[in-house]
């Protein structure tokens, strides 16, 4: 059990989370590249800043995971249920939410140009004025609301 560690900062490249408990771990900038995340749930685990380029998410549930400002290019979400997380300002360049149903996140400043996701399974999540989606996709309010 690892809930409530500090590794901020620390290398965890390539490594795999296999049925550990993370919740409020703090891997704040922590590099983390193509790293697999095979756990039953995420909770306030702290990824700010985080490089996770390439990184693999097979829990079932995350919920209140800050990913603000971190690199999540080529990362996979597939099959992810998402509620309430931060992904403020995060690099989603070509990750993948095949399946994935994504509630209440916050993707302000966020880069999802060239995102994988299927808009149906978008609820109630949050964008503004530098959000940069995919151009097939046109934000409806009740999938992604404008942060004024």
């Amino acid at each position: 059990k690892l809930s409530g560690a500090k590794f901020e900062r620390s290398s965890f490249n390539n490594a795999s989370f296999y049925r550990v408990d993370l919740s409020g771990v703090n891997f704040a900038g922590a590099s983390m590249n193509s790293s697999v995340f095979d756990v039953k749930s995420l909770e306030k685990v702290n990824l700010h800043e985080a490089q996770l380029e390439r990184a693999k998410f097979t829990t079932d549930k995350m919920s209140k995971v800050d990913f603000s400002g971190a690199n999540l290019k080529y990362a996979d979400f597939s099959g992810v249920q998402l509620f309430n997380c931060d992904f403020t300002g995060a690099d989603l360049s070509n990750a993948r939410f095949d399946n994935a149903f994504i509630t209440a996140c916050d993707f302000s400043g966020a880069n999802l140009a060239t995102v994988f996701w299927d808009a149906d399974n978008l609820k109630k999540n949050i964008s503004n004025d530098e959000t940069r989606f995919p151009r097939s996709y046109t934000p409806n309010p009740s999938q992604m609301r404008a942060n004024r």
